[in-house]
Formats: C-alpha cells, structure tokens, sequence
C-alpha cells in the first residue's frame, strides 16, 4: 500500500508549479496524460500526509500489532476494535477523495475519446495540417 500511495502522489497529486511542458512538436503524435494539480501547497502537503499517514497506521497494523495481539485477551481485542473505529473515518474520507479522483479521470479520458472520434477532431486536424503545408 505505501509503494502504490507513493506512486499516486508522485504522479498524480502534483504542485501546479511543478508541471514541465515537455511538448516535442518534433514528431506526430498525440499525448494525454492527466494531474491532479493543486495551487494550494499547503493543501496538497496535508493531503499528501493523511494518505501516508494511513499508510503507517495499516502496515503498523498489519505487520505488528495483529502479530503481537492476544486474542484471548478481552481489553486487547477492545483495544484494537478502538483503534479500527478511530482509523476508519479517516480512511473512508481518503478513499472517498480517492474515489472522486478516479471517476474524474475516468471522466476525462471518455470526454478526450469522445473527442477524437468527433468531427470536430478531424476538422481541426485537417486545419492543423493544411496550416502546416503553406508554411
């Protein structure tokens, strides 16, 4: 989980100051890749932080504590449904974030499909090239 939470804020939780153009008119072709960028550095650091911070919880969780847990031991058992019940409010607000995210590109890459199967693509396309022929 940390590995995959690492990868998304690299790649897609992003300072809108930290975006490169890294067009290359060079060649044909089409690319289209898709940030969540944020204005707001603050903002994206404590988004940044909730998720690694869930990160830390789950895999202290997972690799220690259920190791360690008795469970035969009562206040042990209630001491861990306590932790869990405190964590997941969080976690749901993360995966909701998550879930908004996701449904948002999905959106964007259908629009942009959408798009390039349009007539309005290939118009602008055939413009594009006959705009480059007279230069």
């Amino acid at each position: 989980m940390g590995k995959l939470v690492q990868e998304f804020n690299k790649k897609f939780l992003v300072n809108s100051s930290q975006i490169e153009d890294a067009t290359d008119f060079s060649g044909s072709g089409i690319s289209i890749s898709v940030k969540m960028t944020y204005d707001d550095s603050d903002f994206l650091k404590m988004q940044k932080l909730a998720l690694a911070k869930i990160v830390i919880e789950r895999n202290k969780l997972i690799h220690q504590d259920l190791a360690l847990l008795d469970i035969n031991s009562i206040k042990e058992c209630q001491n861990l449904i306590t932790l869990l019940d405190e964590q997941n409010p969080r976690l749901l607000a993360q995966l909701q974030n998550l879930k908004f995210m996701i449904e948002l590109i999905q959106k964007t890459y259908k629009d942009v499909g959408n798009f390039l199967k349009s007539p309005d693509f290939v118009q602008q396309i055939q413009a594009n090239e006959d705009t480059i022929k007279r230069i």
